[in-house]
């Protein structure tokens, strides 16, 4: 099927994207740069973020571009991220996975620092199951890059990128941004709660229905709430 740029069906996808974004920028996890790429189901190219260093708090649904499997820009004069090749490879890697955020939240990147796993905590975060870690601390830039990232991220819906931030991946928007949201509160409470004493976890085996339920609730809720808050407005508190 052509790529037709301008075909009214693609709007609505594009400008669910910016949302997407602007959402991350509201709750902190893009402080300064962060994309959010999707796949159209039988398609051979994925929409991206332009490559933008400022401005995307205000991003919209013309600053996407449609790109290639191998991240060259389709009828654009723009280009992509530099990190394009975070979504060549995990959507090549991935037939599961329709959309991907790359975001830097603050106290997950902590925790990729330390070395230390992100356990499940949290009712509403339970569900994002186990999170590995991609070792390399360096921008994404090439195909290689891309599958070790891949690699490292395996059959997860999160992978934390040492020194350097976090990746969430899942089949729409308002999942990857509700998984990124709750990767960073994981962090946050696990922090505070290390330092009353040993954190317990949940087991969420046989219940896993219980906690994706929970999860979607959470979804649902945080995206009505960035539909409906002021500008600016986060969902959840801020700070340690």
């Amino acid at each position: 099927m052509a790529l037709r740029l301008n075909d009214p069906s693609h709007m609505a996808d594009r400008e669910r994207l910016a949302k997407g974004v602007r959402l991350l920028v509201r709750e902190g996890l893009i402080p300064n740069a962060g994309h959010i790429s999707y796949h159209p189901p039988g398609m051979d190219w994925f929409w991206t973020p332009r490559h933008v260093h400022v401005g995307l708090e205000a991003i919209g649904p013309g600053d996407f571009i449609a790109c290639d499997m191998q991240g060259r820009a389709i009828d654009s004069p723009w280009e992509a991220s530099g990190e394009r090749f975070i979504y060549t490879e995990i959507f090549t890697r991935r037939p599961d996975v329709r959309v991907i955020a790359h975001f830097h939240p603050h106290m997950a990147t902590v925790f990729s620092v330390a070395g230390r796993k992100l356990l499940p905590v949290l009712m509403l975060g339970a569900h994002i199951g186990d999170v590995p870690q991609y070792e390399k601390p360096e921008p994404v830039e090439s195909p290689a890059d891309g599958q070790a990232l891949a690699d490292a991220l395996g059959p997860a819906k999160a992978v934390l990128m040492r020194g350097h931030g976090a990746v969430t991946v899942g089949e729409t928007v308002e999942e990857v941004c509700a998984l990124a949201v709750m990767l960073e509160e994981t962090a946050r409470v696990l922090y505070q709660a290390s330092q009353l004493g040993e954190p317990r976890t949940i087991d969420t085996r046989g219940r896993e229905a219980v906690f994706a339920g929970a999860f979607r609730h959470f979804q649902d809720v945080l995206w009505d709430h960035h539909n409906q808050a002021p500008v600016n407005t986060p969902f959840l508190r801020q700070g340690t």
